[in-house]
């Protein structure tokens, strides 16, 4: 999911604090760090444990990291990897409704269709939790900003992982233009899955304009229907019932 909704699940946990928000979101950007995507998605609970035992006043990296990832207890875990049903988690289950939309918007081969779907169903998350939080991305950014947080942050990766300690702050610095924290609608989102696609794929043929449309489109849907409340009160459910104190 993205750093808001990340950021909105936290809060139901724990007190925000910078190393909080800055666990939360490190998974999605520890590629720009020197670390593997996928591992930063599995080392809340060894981080976690790291710190109790070597940065006990940086534990709150440890469970922010945690709650973001993909084994059992965090958000992504649920999101992508495992919910009753179906054999992926809830977003590439919904996503698999609009999946041909997608590619049709995306111009993405029909292989990476119901992958890019699931974003967009994040994207859908995001949006809401936007909406009706709105001073949830301004409270994120200042927390990111936190130089003392920053600096213990990369320090305690560093010994746990080697992650490069220079290039987490400049990420953690340039947040923005990442994920488009500080301006969050149907067209920047749009605009930023439209850089991310040229980035990956090296192509430049989606369409920002019906992107933006699928992309309310799902967000109307998910509303109509109930589906982010309901998703948004059992993921916090299952996800209290491993936390880490």
């Amino acid at each position: 999911m993205f750093p808001i909704t990340h950021f909105y699940i936290n809060q139901q946990f724990y007190t925000p604090t910078p190393l909080l928000a800055i666990g939360g979101i490190f998974p999605d950007i520890a590629a720009a760090c020197g670390m593997e995507r996928n591992e930063a998605h599995l080392i809340g609970k060894k981080l976690y444990d790291f710190c109790v035992e070597k940065y006990p006043e940086a534990i709150d990296l440890g469970r922010g990291v945690f709650l973001h990832g993909a084994t059992e207890g965090g958000a992504d875990y649920y999101s992508d990897e495992f919910w009753e049903g179906g054999e992926k988690g809830w977003c590439f289950q919904k996503g698999a409704e609009f999946a041909e939309e997608v590619g049709k918007a995306t111009k993405l081969d029909e292989e990476y269709w119901l992958w890019k779907s699931h974003n967009f169903i994040e994207l859908g998350l995001e949006i809401i939790t936007d909406i009706r939080n709105p001073y949830l991305k301004t409270e994120l950014c200042k927390l990111l900003e936190d130089k003392k947080a920053q600096e213990l942050a990369a320090k305690v990766l560093k010994d746990f992982a080697n992650v490069n300690s220079k290039k987490l702050i400049r990420t953690l610095n340039d947040i923005d233009s990442i994920f488009e924290l500080k301006n969050v609608n149907f067209i920047t989102l749009a605009q930023n899955q439209y850089r991310g696609i040229i980035r990956r794929f090296n192509s430049d043929q989606s369409d920002i304009t019906q992107m933006a449309i699928t992309l309310k489109h799902i967000t109307d849907n998910m509303l109509e229907n109930y589906e982010y409340d309901q998703f948004m009160s059992e993921v916090t459910e299952k996800m209290s019932k491993f936390l880490l104190y």
